[in-house]
């Protein structure tokens, strides 16, 4: 691994020196964690997820990570490229995939690898090329990110889920070949093939291939998008991905952002409990769909607000099944780690997001919430920036978890971890 990354640090001290055209930027990040319990005991992580402690959860924790990002362009193409390098939790997969945790092998390799490795991962590869002034060609990975929400996108239906509270996660790309044609200065159509390998395999057959169209009408202070996909399974709940059809608009009015995202899915992207088979991907068509709100005032404090009901949430029987399943297996395999999703867990959700810059005092302030209406699962996350300088910031934040109910069995009640203080020094280059 350090080879690796010497080589790779190399090759790119020595593009920037060959190729003065290119752009060389990135960041780097050291973030601590602190787990505060209010009772210091043996089992202090002990959840239906975390039976024993399995994950090997400790109270604080050190991760770095780094991105670094190369691009170029001239008058009829372009490219990027971004290269990340997080820690990998080794212990935690291996754990998840092998119930028999305690053989002697899983201990040795834990023992020769360590619980963590640096993991090196391609977030965006590709290239563009401008066929006249109305049609671009892009083929390698890259952002298909699409849609108005800040805490969701029902209608992106290419990328994984998106995260309320980790925007890193929509950092990484998909690989595609994308055609974008530019009807005049009104409508767009973007035009998508994504290749997307199973597992261990290096290739797709033609039927694997996947396909995403979007229309994009852009109007004086509306905009309106139309999506579709298309994912082609020999047999229902095949994958994670299902075909849908979804349309978004944006209106601005007097100065406030007012939008709204609906979505339909033939079939659910994720399984859900059930008491025949433990768990099974619906069939079924499934509706999801957001309303946002969001404002800026003169002060420049920003206020965003988003309700979302999600077409492929746990009600409150899915979730006791959910509940049962988990006792009945005792340590939870990755197929059932995979079913909680915070912030997708429940059927409804609220967001307030709300973000005031002091700029002369060069700090930020921002406040997530996240309430679940049906679960009774809330989220608090507050976080204070010092914009050191141009270059360094240092986050100071927390995150909440609570449940307001008892017998809900939401997010708060399976989670091994409901507070984390973070502080976090990012360097830009």
């Amino acid at each position: 691994m350090k080879w690796y990354l010497t080589a790779l640090f190399m090759l790119v001290c020595f593009g920037r020196a060959l190729f003065s055209e290119l752009l060389l930027s990135g960041e780097a990040g050291i973030n601590l964690c602190a787990f505060p319990v209010f009772e210091y005991t043996v089992d202090r992580f002990d959840s239906p997820l975390n039976p024993g402690n399995c994950q090997d959860l400790h109270d604080i924790t050190l991760d770095t990570d780094f991105i670094v990002k190369l691009a170029g362009e001239d008058e009829k193409a372009d490219f990027n490229f971004w290269l990340a390098v997080k820690p990998y939790n080794l212990a935690q997969a291996l754990f998840a995939a092998a119930p028999n945790y305690e053989e002697a092998a899983l201990v040795e390799s834990l023992t020769w690898l360590g619980p963590k490795i640096n993991d090196i991962d391609v977030l965006r590869a590709s290239i563009a090329w401008y066929i006249g002034d109305f049609l671009i060609l892009r083929v390698g990975r890259q952002s298909m990110l699409t849609g108005y929400g800040y805490g969701w996108n029902p209608i992106d239906f290419t990328n994984p889920l998106k995260d309320p509270f980790d925007p890193d996660q929509e950092l990484k790309g998909v690989d595609a070949l994308t055609i974008r044609y530019y009807l005049g200065n009104i409508f767009t159509v973007k035009l998508a093939g994504i290749y997307r390998p199973a597992l261990f395999e290096s290739g797709v057959d033609y039927s694997d291939l996947q396909a995403s169209l979007e229309l994009t009408g852009s109007f004086p202070s509306i905009e309106a998008k139309l999506c579709g996909f298309y994912d082609y399974d020999e047999s229902e709940g095949q994958d994670a991905y299902v075909p849908g059809l979804g349309a978004g608009l944006k209106i601005d009015l007097a100065g406030a952002g007012v939008y709204g995202e609906s979505a339909l899915l033939w079939g659910s992207r994720s399984n859900f409990p059930d008491s025949q088979t433990a768990y099974s991907r619906k069939a079924n068509l499934l509706f999801s769909g957001i309303l946002g709100l969001e404002y800026t005032f003169e002060s420049e404090l920003s206020v965003t607000l988003e309700y979302f009901y999600n077409g492929e949430g746990y009600d409150l029987d899915d979730r006791r099944l959910y509940r049962d399943s988990l006792e009945l297996v005792g340590l939870p395999t990755t197929d059932y780690l995979l079913m909680y999703r915070s912030g997708y867990f429940a059927k409804h959700y609220l967001l307030l997001n709300i973000f005031l810059p002091l700029y002369s005092i060069n700090t930020d302030i921002n406040l997530s919430c996240l309430y679940s209406p049906d679960s009774w699962a809330f989220n608090i996350v507050p976080r204070i920036t010092f914009n050191v300088s141009g270059s360094l910031s240092v986050d100071l934040g927390y995150i909440g978890l609570f449940s307001l109910e008892d017998g809900q069995f939401n997010e708060a009640w399976f989670s091994p971890v409901k507070h984390v203080l973070q502080l976090e020094a990012r360097y830009s280059f």
